[in-house]
């Protein structure tokens, strides 16, 4: 029997640099109340002992962002338990845990443990930011790449660090979506970055609808930057070497070709 509580909960998550703090600022505009400390990324601090001992230790046993919870070890669960009550410990705003007001958090590495809070949050709602995969690899935020590369892969990272952005990209994405959907269903919400950048689209107001948010504004808190695209200054043997890391098949997933 879980001490955590139940809520209904929206967490934010994605692969490292793929604009998930803008997303987060857009549902606390819309309702969404965030848990204290944050830091300027607005990434929940309560939250990054738990996401530091487990990602990396479910990774080490299972090699994949999905996974049923009730395969990893006893002693595992009991650990992630008693670990996430004490994250949750005194971090929900009063209105939050009263149910007066949509709760819910940001950090980009939620979706190495989603089979995880799944679980202990039954009603989860969870937004998977995602960010063209070849754009990626040329990121200056490698923090993930370093951390996952060897726990997904089974091997050293290559040398060219476009590669493996690329191909922590492709796994960490396409088994997160697998996750989200067998697990969430329409809870599970895929964004594309580009979309979100795009005032004409319809993405933004279609997922604070969906979510319940009390409010309902998306105009001008995603701007579309200057990076994006920024693959296409890549000679043609480099473009060609990081589609192939990223993998056709998984960039047509999300519906970049």
């Amino acid at each position: 029997m879980t001490s955590l509580p139940r809520l209904d909960a929206i967490v934010v998550g994605g692969t490292g640099g793929s604009g998930t703090r803008v997303l987060a600022s857009l549902l606390a505009a819309n309702g969404m109340a965030m848990p204290e400390p944050r830091n300027s990324a607005e990434d929940w601090l309560g939250l990054q002992q738990f996401l530091r001992r487990w990602s990396k230790r479910i990774l080490r046993k299972t090699a994949s962002l999905d996974y049923r919870f009730e395969d990893l070890p006893r002693a595992t669960r009991r650990g992630i338990e008693a670990d996430l009550a004490a994250a949750f410990g005194g971090a929900l705003p009063a209105a939050a845990a009263s149910g007066a007001v949509p709760f819910g958090w940001k950090n980009p590495r939620s979706i190495f443990v989603l089979p995880v809070l799944a679980h202990f949050l039954p009603r989860l709602s969870f937004v998977h930011l995602v960010r063209d995969g070849r754009d990626m690899a040329l990121s200056k935020n490698d923090r993930q790449n370093s951390l996952y590369y060897e726990l997904l892969f089974r091997e050293p990272q290559p040398e060219d660090p476009r590669l493996s952005a690329a191909r922590v990209w492709r796994r960490a994405n396409l088994e997160a979506m697998a996750a989200g959907r067998r697990l969430l269903g329409p809870r599970y919400h895929l964004v594309r970055f580009e979309d979100a950048c795009d005032p004409e689209s319809p993405v933004l107001p279609a997922l604070v609808a969906a979510l319940g948010l009390p409010r309902s504004e998306t105009a001008g808190l995603f701007a579309a930057p200057a990076s994006i695209g920024r693959w296409r200054s890549l000679s043609p043997d480099e473009a060609a070497e990081v589609i192939a890391a990223a993998g056709p098949a998984a960039l047509a997933a999300v519906g970049y070709t």
